[in-house]
């Protein structure tokens, strides 16, 4: 079990690393973060399968083209089917789950989620195919989120990463659904999403014969423990001295003869579960912790647990501030995992007064059904962060294996006519012998002959809060719903005005500001890029400009400018020099990068490749991609020369080169004939550098002498320019390179808002 996060919403490594604090308490045995391409991942480890460090994540293949962050376990039938990949894949662990489904991945692309048995969440990110592929287990076993926004996209084990990274959009946050995996395309920022799995259709035909009903359901029941008894750390139970999870406790001991179990209870009382776990353990001859908590520690502990469970519902959080309780505890004596009987009530459907809805021979297992599918959004999810928060302890609950689930629902549990009831009919009432689950209790009816005591096995069934006694909170369920509003809806509040926000911006070359007017209380003017200002621009604080200059009369024009916003590319849209001598801080948006990065090595034919600029940002960003796709290439700078038997094999020529016009010329005309007279064999050229790096005149003559098989460049100085364009191996983009991703909106909105905030505060 573990936390994860990531996407490329998050902007710099602090704002990552705050959100990572958050949900440290899902493991703190491995703390990593890193970035690529534009996508950060964060990953908080709790170490159980195989707890060397190569086993740490983010986990990155051989070829370095698949990321992943994974939260979860893959159960023992799956790593046993598919252990072949590692005598097919360079495995680096011994018996990591994480390093097999990064294999996987790679071997079975996207339909790799139909091969997996166990719970889990997680994101690939796929360095090749510009994608980000998010996936959750059949049931929901583990919470997942994301938010899509702007283009942009950012995921996270618990709801409050989102929430607190994001505010204005913790209204947008969605969850990631049961059996579905999402991909998120990286260059146009589109997310689409596919089921893989429908519980309803993987439910085999109902056995009518009760012999084979109760065989099946002991059989599968065992297996599915087994199955998910992997772990490298010491395992331990909860026992309730429900029928559940006796039956799992009992299964485990089979496995783990020195097994320990715990019970959590306020006070206690007649019949609860404190008195039946002990019957449980004094049958199973098991030792029990019992964690007795006072009511007034559970009542300072109700803020704690809505925070923990990231829900209001006071039949959630009641259970969930008990959990806290009794993870703690389970954590002290050095457990990390725990088994528990979720999910044998929402199969067999066992809940309370709504059975009398539930019961009908016509619609029970339909009701069944939809019972574990909306398990995801309220049990599971509550279970899983409470203990986490309380502990950081995983909890496996192998009722929920999909083995047992899909026959479970098969079972017609209220059919007078097979026999499974033992007064032949259904009656909400029906005696001391049990309350609902017949096909269950029947199935381990044997163990009444090696002395589990009748009251365990016909326990009426309780729901937790009830057992445990923490039920009395629900007079508190309007005061936990303030508590929640406050705690994650994140109502807009006006900030107190400065000099900042009563002064104007000015926003040249325009930019969509919808969807952030709640932010913008202060004065915006929003010009084109030709338009002049019709207003004193001496009260200008902060100016922003895509690709207007910003030169020596621009800033003269602005005798206030504290603040410039660079949303374009290019060294020579503002001088830099004059800004410094100011004290005009300078703040530039990168969203292009990848994307002229990618644009310049679409165009190569083949290699090897020869990068001028490769230390600049996008320079480092080609290197990276043709590393990827294992491209031979070389980096060159102004005084480095190339080895004559180098020199021969170039097929590719690259320029990235920067060009600044108001603080030097060094690199005017620096693609001219000298340069390209070097390579000895005819070259693509390829260039996203500022028209005046290239020499039209000597592009011109290479291209009549054959040196060039073809130039693509993003942009053209106006010199012999229509010259240049009558050939027809040169192509001109027109400066399209940056619009192959537009993440421009958000990333520029948000930059605005944390300037101006930044700008509030030192005012």
């Amino acid at each position: 079990m573990c936390g994860i996060l990531g996407g490329n919403l998050f902007t710099n490594k602090k704002q990552l690393l705050t959100a990572q604090k958050l949900i440290m308490h899902r493991g703190s045995d491995a703390v990593n973060i890193t970035q690529h391409c534009g996508v950060w991942m964060g990953h908080n480890r709790l170490a159980i399968q195989d707890l060397d460090s190569k086993a740490n994540q983010p986990m990155v293949d051989d070829l370095n083209s698949l990321r992943i962050v994974y939260n979860g376990e893959l159960w023992q039938n799956t790593i046993k089917k598919y252990s072949y990949l590692r005598r097919e894949f360079p495995f680096k662990t011994e018996k990591s789950d994480t390093e097999l489904l990064l294999y996987m991945y790679r071997n079975f692309n996207k339909s790799m989620v139909d091969y997996l048995d166990g719970m889990f969440s997680f994101a690939i990110h796929d360095h090749i195919k510009k994608e980000i592929v998010m996936a959750r287990d059949w049931v929901g076993r583990l919470p997942f989120y994301y938010l899509h926004k702007y283009g942009g996209l950012a995921f996270s084990s618990e709801l409050k990463v989102l929430t607190e990274s994001f505010p204005d959009a913790a209204k947008e946050v969605k969850m990631v659904q049961p059996g579905t995996y999402c991909v998120y395309d990286i260059e146009t920022g589109e997310l689409t999403t596919k089921q893989y799995y429908k519980i309803e259709d993987n439910i085999p035909e109902s056995d009518t014969d009760i012999d084979v009903v109760t065989r099946e359901i002991r059989g599968r029941l065992t297996d599915a423990v087994h199955n998910e008894l992997i772990a490298d750390v010491p395992v331990c139970t909860i026992l309730s001295g429900g029928i559940d999870s006796v039956l799992i406790t009992y299964l485990l001991k089979q496995h783990i003869p020195d097994l320990k179990a715990y019970v959590v209870s306020v006070g206690g009382g007649n019949k609860d579960d404190l008195h039946f776990a002990r019957m449980a353990a004094e049958w199973l001859k098991i030792p029990l912790t019992e964690v007795i908590v006072k009511k007034s520690d559970i009542n300072k502990k109700l803020k704690e647990s809505i925070w923990a469970a990231e829900m209001d519902s006071w039949t959630q959080i009641t259970p969930a501030v008990a959990q806290l309780f009794l993870a703690k505890k389970i954590s002290e004596d050095g457990f990390k995992v725990v088994f528990g009987g979720e999910g044998a009530d929402e199969l067999f459907g066992s809940y309370g007064n709504i059975q009398k809805m539930y019961y009908k021979q016509d619609t029970n297992q339909q009701a069944r059904i939809n019972l574990i599918r909306n398990l995801h959004k309220n049990n599971l999810i509550r279970t899983n962060k409470a203990m986490m928060y309380g502990g950081t302890v995983e909890l496996r609950t192998p009722f929920l294996d999909k083995t047992f689930a899909e026959y479970a629902l098969s079972v017609v549990t209220i059919d007078a006519k097979n026999h499974l009831h033992p007064n032949g009919f259904v009656d909400i009432n029906w005696s001391n012998k049990g309350h609902m689950k017949y096909p269950l209790r029947k199935a381990f009816e044997f163990l009444l002959d090696v002395g589990m005591p009748e009251e365990l096995l016909y326990r009426k069934k309780e729901t937790f809060q009830v057992g445990c006694h923490t039920d009395y909170l629900r007079d508190e369920k309007e005061k936990m719903t303030r508590i929640y509003n406050k705690l994650f809806k994140f109502p807009v509040v006006k900030k107190e005005k400065s000099k900042m926000v009563e002064s104007k911006i000015l926003l040249k070359d325009k930019v969509d500001l919808k969807g952030v007017e709640e932010y913008l209380t202060y004065p915006v003017h929003v010009l084109g890029a030709m338009e002049k200002p019709k207003f004193d621009t001496n009260d200008i604080e902060l100016l922003s400009t895509k690709f207007s200059k910003i030169g020596k009369t621009t800033l003269q024009k602005f005798p206030n400018l504290k603040t410039v916003i660079i949303r374009g590319h290019g060294h020579d849209l503002i001088n830099k020099e004059m800004c410094d001598k100011k004290g005009i801080k300078i703040h530039k948006l990168n969203q292009y990068t990848d994307s002229c990065a990618q644009w310049c090595v679409d165009k190569i034919r083949q290699g090897p490749v020869v990068v001028y600029g490769m230390n600049g940002i996008i320079g480092s960003h080609i290197e990276n991609i043709l590393t990827l796709q294992g491209v031979e290439h070389f980096g060159v700078g102004r005084s480095t020369t190339l080895d004559k038997e180098d020199v021969k094999n170039v097929k590719t020529v690259i320029s990235c080169i920067p060009y600044d016009k108001f603080d030097y010329k060094n690199n005017e005309n620096f693609f001219c004939k000298k340069l390209f007279d070097i390579y000895t064999s005819p070259i693509d050229f390829i260039s996203i550098s500022r028209p005046a790096t290239h020499n039209n005149d000597d592009l011109i003559e290479g291209l009549l002498n054959k040196k060039f098989n073809s130039i693509y460049i993003d942009t053209v100085g106006s010199h012999n320019r229509d010259k240049l364009l009558s050939f027809s191996s040169f192509n001109y983009t027109e400066h399209t390179s940056w619009k192959y991703k537009d993440m421009e909106k958000y990333e520029f909105l948000k930059l605005l808002k944390d300037t101006i905030e930044l700008t509030s505060k030192k005012v």
